[in-house]
């Protein structure tokens, strides 16, 4: 048993030292590529575009900009709010439809027009964005 157990400690460490060296490799040639691209980057601008960005004004903010000093909650739980519609099961591959549309869309408009989310009348489907 103990054998055993060794021999896939072993396994288990070559194998993770494996995908380390693997994944070094790919941050170095990562960073490599990234700073090809900053260098590129800086040569975007024509002189003409540099000439007028330095001559744009530096934006000041308005006076009583900062007097806010309310604080967002730490948590804030929709499901709590009666406009959040319950968890669903999403149809085929339509994760992002399933969370912009199917909640996120419904809560909003649940919020806007002072419904709440408990009939189903007032669920928005996933695929009301789609082009059919």
């Amino acid at each position: 048993m103990k054998k055993i157990l060794k021999r896939s400690l072993l396994v288990l460490s070559i194998f993770a030292s494996a995908a380390l060296s693997v994944l070094g490799q790919q941050a170095a040639s990562t960073l490599a590529v990234s700073s090809e691209l900053r260098q590129e980057r800086q040569s975007i601008l024509s002189k003409d575009d540099e000439k007028k960005l330095s001559q744009l004004k530096e934006f000041v903010l308005p006076a009583g900009f900062h007097q806010h000093k309310t604080t967002l909650p730490t948590v804030w739980d929709n499901e709590d709010e009666p406009f959040c519609r319950t968890l669903f099961n999403q149809a085929g591959l339509e994760c992002g439809q399933a969370s912009a549309v199917g909640l996120g869309f419904t809560y909003e408009l649940n919020y806007m027009r002072g419904t709440t989310a408990n009939i189903p009348e007032y669920w928005i489907p996933t695929h009301f964005v789609w082009n059919f």
